[in-house]
């Protein structure tokens, strides 16, 4: 079980570090007529900062019902916009390498949102509670 005293809650403004990884392509000459083109892992850390919390309400169906659950997103805003690679990744406070959570996903950017490229992470404490229901 996670140790939720090992962890880090939100707070507006706290210095991130999003880990991950960065996506890079390389093509290889085999046989000088043809490029194969695979795909090169690299580590990666971006910095950033929390900016706002939201509730979000996500429709559940279960054996027997559906209801809705309400999650707690933070969203950040990070020195550069997180690539491919990054999503799932662990995001940390800066001062104390405390798990804050994980990368949801970016933001995409569209007709003048808000929270355009900004960074959805899922809380700790929200994973320690699907982590402790008994259907997992």
């Amino acid at each position: 079980m996670l140790d939720l005293d090992q962890i880090c809650t939100y707070r507006e403004r706290e210095q991130i570090l999003c880990l991950g990884h960065r996506v890079c392509e390389s093509e290889l000459d085999d046989d000088d007529s043809s490029y194969d083109t695979d795909a090169v892992m690299y580590p990666q850390t971006v910095p950033g900062e929390t900016v706002t919390r939201m509730s979000v309400n996500q429709r559940k169906r279960d054996s027997h019902e559906s209801h809705f659950e309400s999650i707690q997103q933070v969203f950040a805003m990070t020195e550069k916009t997180l690539e491919m690679g990054m999503c799932g990744g662990p995001v940390l406070a800066k001062s104390d390498k405390k798990p804050l959570g994980i990368i949801e996903g970016i933001v995409h950017s569209g007709k003048g949102q808000a929270l355009e490229n900004h960074v959805a992470i899922i809380e700790m404490q929200q994973i320690s509670e699907w982590l402790s229901r008994e259907w997992i």
